[in-house]
């Protein structure tokens, strides 16, 4: 390396090392409340705190009511302390008639009742009858000493708390968050720590370094033609890594395996590439999605490793978790399809080809049970299915399954990233995997093309991805995540090189630089 190279290698470093700081610093007090005891709401979202809630209950030992809206319940209270909340919320959640009167008829939660607003399920109705029978069985206990009264009082509380309601009680309501059984053993150690309010911290640090990991593997993928510097610069300024950071989601560890599953693939290491992949098992979603990359490739080996980890990964949980458990969790993913359809908040913030179309065709002023809208359903199915159809056929037409990377390859991930069943703006940074192999060949965009002003049509359509994420969205304000720009325009790259493979085909891989 000469000193020149050295010196641009250790600037970016620096600058890496930087924003990396800048970031942590902001992820760390975007959810800060100087109401609140605890000063930070982060660990109250469901994003970090219905996966910490997954591991803390294989911790104490409940692995086979991952899936068990009362011991959520049992749980959230336990963590989630009234004592933490701000006093405006302590004073205004319950009772409903001592709120101040400038509250008005908004829902207040305490921190636990929101939890369990967005785990998914509904409790029994029957609680109400029970909590009216406590109540009557405490009166008169306490204030009823005359017999005549007290008999009085113990029908009625029979008549509320009868044999059947008793049985539908003992019957666990099935919900709680969309991951499956293998997420609880994923984030088990975190959950050793009793205090979700350190580990949402300790997981943002780890995403920090995490990030390093997966530019490292997005570099790898480039054979080492994107500096690793400048790969973690990108990880950390494309759209949803921020965001992700401060829910403390799982985005950075999704990215990670992804990145260096295919940096092993480049290198002819399908075995090992495809068992890396397996790991997705915990976010199935992307695991399907991706596998179609090298299904389509005929990597058997790859696939075959996939398999083989992804589905011993799930094996090994039935021992302890139980086969039950599992169809419990097909329930919870069942109904969350449903919510997905007509939730404004899941649509608005929704990246997936489907939700396109109901942002403009599902009508928000009505009850949600009556948002259902089939025409929206069919059109964004007709998408994915456009999407998917032209990947395979362009694939089998004109692309050469040989090719780890460049054109073919590049297209035929960006298929496979579009055509996720279900996904959040958060999850977007997964992309970088996709553009790692695109341009892992230079040669895609110094050969003539469609040229836009001074640039072209690739390079246009990632700079205007980093200008959205980091500079013209701070003109649009909240609003931006509700607009899906990123998927329009990968959707565009997408389709840019679909067109260029059948017109010019692929033209293979660069020897390692």
């Amino acid at each position: 390396m000469n000193p020149n190279s050295r010196t641009i290698t250790l600037a970016l470093w620096a600058i890496c090392f930087g924003v990396a700081c800048g970031r942590l610093y902001d992820a760390r007090t975007a959810f800060d409340e100087p109401d609140r005891p605890d000063g930070n709401s982060g660990h109250t979202s469901i994003d970090f705190g219905g996966q910490w809630m997954m591991g803390r209950q294989v911790v104490l030992g409940h692995e086979r009511e991952l899936y068990h809206r009362d011991r959520h319940w049992q749980l959230a209270w336990a963590t989630y302390p009234r004592e933490d909340e701000p006093p405006d919320r302590r004073k205004n959640a319950f009772p409903k008639h001592l709120r101040d009167a400038d509250r008005g008829p908004k829902e207040i939660r305490h921190d636990a009742e929101q939890m369990m607003y967005w785990f998914m399920g509904d409790d029994s109705p029957r609680w109400k009858d029970a909590a009216v029978a406590v109540g009557v069985q405490f009166l008169q206990d306490a204030f009823v000493p005359n017999p005549f009264s007290r008999a009085i009082f113990e029908d009625l509380a029979k008549k509320r708390l009868t044999p059947e309601a008793i049985v539908e009680l003992e019957r666990p309501a099935i919900g709680g968050p969309l991951y499956p059984p293998i997420h609880g053993f994923l984030y088990a150690p975190l959950a050793l720590d009793p205090e979700p309010r350190s580990a949402y911290r300790t997981f943002q640090i780890l995403s920090i370094l995490l990030t390093f990991v997966a530019g490292g593997g997005l570099s790898a993928i480039t054979r080492g033609r994107i500096a690793w510097p400048l790969a973690t610069l990108a990880v950390m300024l494309f759209p949803g890594y921020q965001a992700g950071l401060q829910l403390g989601q799982n985005h950075v560890l999704t990215l990670a395996i992804l990145a260096w599953g295919w940096a092993f693939a480049v290198r002819s290491r399908d075995s090992l590439g495809g068992a890396i992949w397996g790991v997705l098992a915990f976010k199935p979603v992307w695991g399907a999605a991706f596998f179609l990359l090298p299904l389509l490739q005929r990597r058997w080996r790859f696939c075959g490793a996939m398999v083989l980890v992804g589905g011993g990964m799930c094996v090994a949980t039935l021992p302890v978790v139980g086969i039950e458990t599992w169809f419990e969790w097909l329930a919870v993913g069942k109904e969350a399809s449903a919510t997905y359809e007509v939730n404004e908040n899941w649509i608005h913030l929704s990246r997936d080809l489907g939700g396109i179309p109901r942002r403009a065709m599902v009508d928000f002023r009505l009850p949600e049970p009556d948002r259902t809208n089939p025409r929206a359903s069919q059109i964004g199915w007709a998408f994915w299915l456009v999407v998917f159809t032209l990947t395979v056929g362009t694939c089998h037409l004109r692309g050469d399954r040989r090719f780890r990377t460049g054109l073919g390859a590049g297209f035929l991930s960006l298929g496979a990233y579009l055509t996720c069943y279900r996904f959040i703006f958060y999850d977007a940074v997964l992309a970088l995997v996709p553009l790692a192999i695109l341009f892992a060949d230079p040669r895609i965009v110094l050969r003539r093309g469609i040229a836009w002003p001074a640039v072209r049509f690739p390079l246009f359509v990632v700079g205007l991805l980093f200008a959205i994420e980091n500079w013209l969205k701070n003109y649009a304000g909240a609003s931006s995540l509700n607009t899906p720009w990123d998927t329009v325009l990968l959707l565009s790259l997408w389709a840019w090189c679909g067109w260029r493979l059948v017109r010019y085909g692929d033209r293979g891989e660069l020897p390692a630089a």
